[in-house]
């Protein structure tokens, strides 16, 4: 169970633009309704009359998309703020999604005399639109899914290029009364009002805790703020993982792995 709360909290990154995803919802919905003519759409003598009906279901899902999209990110920007998005988030969002392709979708039929104002109908109108919406909520999760993970794997996979052929600067790091060599240090975590140092020397990990704040840090040359709570030395870099959620960066020495928020993706790639 822990498991499952802490994959849906996991950070989703979104990438797919609104007006897209309105337009693959529009035409997902579409092929679908024409081949399989759902909704009793079947008995329409009229192919004209038929294709009629067919273009008010599609235009009721790319309305609700579209509302979905636009609307709701400006009444609760809260929730769909993009720094606070995960997988959970997602999730919730897909399913208000799909309830209002139902509702949408329901008053276009009763509109267009398909069905009645009925609970019961509502029900298997319900039912029936959960099958069919089904499939451009998850085309549009994996087209997202696909691009984030096509686009870090790319990056990362340039990164570690220049990592190879990246040459280090030596200089004094000072932190309050605390200095070292910069080829030394290897990241720098927050912690409240203290900041916990970790840097190599005489090939042993040590670290030393000083209070101060990430923001008193002054950046230089490749050390740099790569997350709200993470500065890291860039030449001490090996290796960097890229997933449909950001980077990881493997440093020389240790076992952890420094987080690279979407906020400091750009600067770090930059500097590489």
């Amino acid at each position: 169970m822990n498991r499952l709360f802490r994959k849906l909290k996991e950070p989703f990154a979104n990438h797919v633009k609104r007006g897209q995803a309105v337009l693959i919802s529009c035409l997902i919905v579409f092929i679908i309704l024409y081949i399989f003519r759902p909704f009793g759409l079947h008995n329409i003598a009229s192919n004209s009359k038929g294709l009629l009906y067919i273009g008010g279901f599609v235009m009721a899902s790319g309305l609700m998309t579209a509302v979905h999209v636009y609307l709701l990110p400006r009444l609760f920007p809260q929730f769909f703020c993009p720094g606070r998005w995960t997988v959970g988030r997602q999730i919730l969002s897909n399913c208000i999604l799909l309830f209002l392709i139902v509702v949408g979708v329901f008053a276009c039929g009763i509109i267009e005399g398909v069905w009645s104002l009925n609970l019961m109908v509502f029900f298997i109108v319900f039912i029936r639109v959960i099958l069919v919406a089904i499939f451009p909520i998850v085309a549009i999760t994996f087209i997202n899914q696909n691009k984030n993970l096509k686009a870090h794997i790319e990056d990362a996979h340039h990164i570690n290029e220049a990592i190879n052929a990246k040459q280090s600067e030596d200089a004094e790091f000072r932190i309050e009364d605390f200095a070292i060599d910069p080829d030394q240090l290897l990241f720098i975590a927050s912690e409240g009002n203290y900041v916990t140092v970790k840097y190599m020397e005489e090939d042993v990990v040590k670290q030393n805790t000083i209070r101060t704040t990430l923001k008193t840090i002054p950046q230089h040359d490749s050390i740099i703020r790569c997350h709200r709570a993470y500065i890291v030395n860039l030449d001490k870099v090996i290796h960097v993982t890229g997933n449909s959620q950001g980077y990881r960066l493997r440093l020389a020495g240790i076992k952890e792995e420094i987080p690279v928020s979407r906020a400091y993706t750009n600067v770090v790639k930059s500097r590489f």
